[in-house]
Parts: structure tokens; C-alpha cells; sequence
């Protein structure tokens, strides 16, 4: 199975205007730009000992791997403001046969940019743009796809950081399950 990953953008008002940088029938209805590669991580220090506890939830930051286009500009300007997005949203697609399905779904809420960088070397199609992003909420919304192409919703998670407690988030961005 091939792998499709999206970022869906949800920018406060008065902030720079995003533009949707993919052809996909499903995600170019949205601000969205195509993902080459993201990390994600999350940690919470628990101490063994007699009376053991455990500590606080902690996310590691969100490192996306973009090809730089229309919103590199943009990601400048939010990250010298330090302006926040409201929310942010990851689509994995799997691509059975010739469907594609979303797999995995996680939504950031309180996205501030921590670091951008950008690389490229003499022959390479298009600039890699880095993107560090740092949130203080996540839900992640798993699913799974047989080998006919059937999905099936999983489980969904969620943490507020701010809070620590579970995150009421509120609505997807983007086309959800699709």
C-alpha cells in the first residue's frame, strides 16, 4: 500500500491568507498542502519507585518535511509574529488498488512554528521546506483498511497539555473520512 499525506491549515483571521498547493480532488477544496514526510512524539516521565506515579504528558514537536511552495513565505511571516494557527490537521492516506482511504487522522490545536528551514541541491526537483511545529492539543483518530479496501474507524485519543485532560476538540479540518 502507498502512503498520502496531507496538511490541512486552519490560520486565524488577519493572518497571512494559506493556498491550498495540491491538485487532489479531495484535499484541493481545502487549504491544504502535500506532506512528504512528518515525525510526531509524545512522552510521559514516570518514576519507578515505591509509591510509583506518573508524570505529565508532554508532546515532542510536530517536524513535517513539505516541498516549498506558495506558503513558504507565509510560515515566515507566522513564525515572526509568533501568531498560532488555530488548528492544523495530518490525513494519512492509504491507497488500496487504485482507492485511496484515510487511515489515520491527527488534529493539533493551539499550532505555533518553532523552526523552518529550507534545502535543496543543484539537480533536485523542488526545495525541501522543514517545518518544527510545537501544540497543546492532539487527537489522533486511527482506522484500518483490509486488503479489499474496506475502513474501519478505530479508537480515537486525545490530550490537552494545557489542561492535562482529555481534549474536546472541535470539528475536523478538512473532508474527514474519506
Amino acid at each position: 500500500m502507498a502512503l498520502d499525506m496531507f496538511l490541512v491549515l486552519k490560520s486565524k483571521s488577519g493572518l497571512p491568507a494559506f493556498k491550498a498547493e495540491t491538485t487532489d480532488v479531495t484535499f484541493s477544496r481545502y487549504i491544504s498542502i502535500p506532506v512528504v514526510h512528518f515525525a510526531l512524539g509524545y512522552s510521559d516521565p514516570v518514576t519507578i519507585s515505591a509509591g510509583a506515579g506518573i508524570g505529565k504528558l508532554t508532546f515532542q514537536n510536530l517536524n513535517l518535511i513539505l516541498n516549498a511552495g506558495v506558503n513558504a513565505p507565509g510560515f515566515l511571516t507566522m513564525a515572526g509574529m509568533g501568531q498560532s494557527f488555530d488548528s492544523m490537521t495530518l490525513y494519512v492516506r492509504n491507497v488500496v488498488g487504485t482507492a485511496p482511504h484515510v487511515t489515520s487522522i491527527y488534529h493539533f490545536g493551539g499550532v505555533f512554528i518553532t523552526g523552518v528551514s529550507q534545502d535543496a541541491n543543484n539537480g533536485d526537483s523542488a526545495t525541501a521546506m522543514n517545518l518544527s511545529l510545537a501544540f497543546g492539543q492532539l487527537s489522533h483518530h486511527g482506522s484500518s483498511t483490509s486488503a479489499t479496501g474496506v475502513v474501519t474507524p478505530g479508537i480515537i485519543g486525545s490530550w490537552n497539555i494545557l489542561t492535562n485532560t482529555s481534549w474536546s476538540e472541535p470539528a475536523l479540518d478538512g473532508p474527514g473520512w474519506v
